[in-house]
């Protein structure tokens, strides 16, 4: 039997009560968390004046995206979307889907992620993912990118599918298909297939049929970017729905392995039908702020019951996959939008980047340090931050805690990052190559004078 004992720290159980310890040690027996208190045992890991708690879950993160950070332009969603995603993430192959899927993966790491959800894998790249996403050690959902046999229109903001000379997707295309029967996890549980419609405005009648009998027979998750900006709105009424909420309803696309992503147009009155079917929104604040399009009602869907998870978005929108630093805007725009310091407290963001999170995945055993859970932990120092003493640390983590204050991170109860190291990761040759593909792709889409900076720029050698 392994054992481990995290001794001496402030520990966030995250459980039921809520409760905070001071003073205690986290024993860990294979992989799960066996008790919190003065309980010892097991080879000790020093947390004396650190903070133990739940290891953090980036709810969507787009991973091909951290090869482009700097790239987005100041462009809303849609231009974006043609003009920079499409091109850049389009010259991927799977070597370079790989170092991708590993570059995001580090970073979250450092950053105190233990768990994400990709929610757009290109079925040609799944392979590939699948397996850089496993070298990760990272808990991983993997939502294979799905547009229907028809590939009617790459975002579904086009217009309808029968306006461009498509017929309407009935079923999945072969390709995804092939992905499926084809995938496997390596890990042999710590990666999870979902399944991914770029948005849900393009999902059809017939397409929706399809995915949740799929999603029913092979016991996967359904991820789907849904009322990001007012066009995913008026094409949902345009197909003659009233609401965001009832057109996906039809389409058999929520429950309880649902997340749907964005939501910043969600009407108030849609958000108590929403919460009854147990689906999950995962809120973006940094990539909403960035592409222009609004802020999530968030407060709201809390009141009314939905469970509201935080994700990081893509290096392309957000330009980072910190989820500490989500936290700290999260926890403030909402408060300036209603005006109101009280809009939302600390505890509950903490919430959404946890056991929220937890939930949204489907990842019944983790997100709270309760005896049996396991073992995904983040120990941070608030001391590296200047946050040191505080009588109040579930606020300081969310507002002044940063990267600098990540010390160890465990996943299943194996030190994944030590002291702010990651545990076997050549670091610099992994950036040495993400930068060599990330040349090459932007200069194949045609972009390199697009994506640079609008100052002049000399290069010092070249000017002697």
């Amino acid at each position: 039997m392994s054992s481990l004992s995290l001794v001496s720290g402030t520990v966030l159980t995250m459980g039921a009560e809520r409760r905070i310890w001071r003073d205690a040690t986290v024993v860990v027996e294979d992989g799960r968390i066996a008790a919190v208190g003065p309980a010892a045992g097991g080879a000790p890991l020093d947390c004396r004046g650190k903070v133990v708690l739940p290891g953090l879950v980036n709810a969507h993160a787009h991973t091909l995206e951290v090869l482009f950070r700097g790239c987005g332009g100041e462009l809303r969603l849609l231009p974006w979307i043609h003009e920079r995603s499409h091109p850049l993430l389009d010259r991927l192959d799977e070597q370079g889907a790989a170092v991708a899927t590993r570059l995001a993966g580090l970073e979250m790491l450092r950053t105190g992620t233990t768990a994400f959800l990709d929610p757009e894998v290109p079925p040609r790249l799944l392979a590939a993912m699948t397996r850089a996403a496993a070298e990760t050690g990272l808990r991983a959902a993997l939502a294979l990118g799905v547009e229907g046999e028809a590939g009617y229109g790459r975002h579904g903001h086009d217009g309808p599918a029968h306006d461009h000379g498509h017929p309407a997707a009935t079923a999945l295309s072969a390709a995804e298909r092939t992905a499926l029967d084809g995938w496997c996890d390596p890990t042999g549980g710590r990666l999870a297939l979902w399944l991914g419609p770029r948005v849900l405005s393009a999902v059809t009648p017939a397409l929706g049929r399809a995915l949740r009998q799929e999603a029913e027979r092979r016991g996967l998750g359904i991820t789907f970017h849904c009322a990001e900006v007012p066009e995913d709105v008026a094409h949902v009424h345009a197909s003659g729905s009233e609401t965001v909420v009832g057109f996906a309803t039809e389409r058999g696309l929520l429950g309880p392995r649902s997340v749907l992503t964005h939501g910043v147009y969600l009407a108030e009155a849609e958000l108590a039908p929403l919460a009854a079917t147990g689906a999950s929104v995962a809120h973006c604040p940094s990539s909403n702020a960035k592409l222009g399009s609004g802020v999530a009602p968030v407060p709201a869907m809390c009141a009314h019951g939905v469970n509201v998870a935080l994700g990081t978005d893509g290096g392309l929108c957000n330009d980072t996959y910190d989820l500490l630093s989500e936290m700290r805007l999260a926890g403030l725009i909402h408060k300036a939008v209603a005006r109101d310091p009280a809009a939302i407290t600390p505890e509950t963001i903490l919430e959404l980047a946890t056991v929220n999170g937890a939930r949204a995945l489907g990842l019944a055993d983790t997100g709270t340090l309760e005896p049996g859970s396991w073992a995904d932990l983040l120990v941070v120092d608030l001391r590296r931050a200047g946050s040191w003493p505080t009588p109040h640390p579930v606020d300081s983590l969310v507002f002044s805690a940063n990267r600098a204050v990540v010390d160890s991170v465990l996943v299943g109860g194996e030190v994944v990052l030590r002291d702010g190291q990651p545990v076997g990761v050549d670091e610099r040759r992994l950036l040495t190559e993400a930068e060599e593909v990330a040349r090459q792709a932007i200069e194949e889409a045609g972009l390199a004078s697009a994506v640079g900076p609008r100052w002049p720029v000399t290069t010092a050698l070249a000017a002697r």
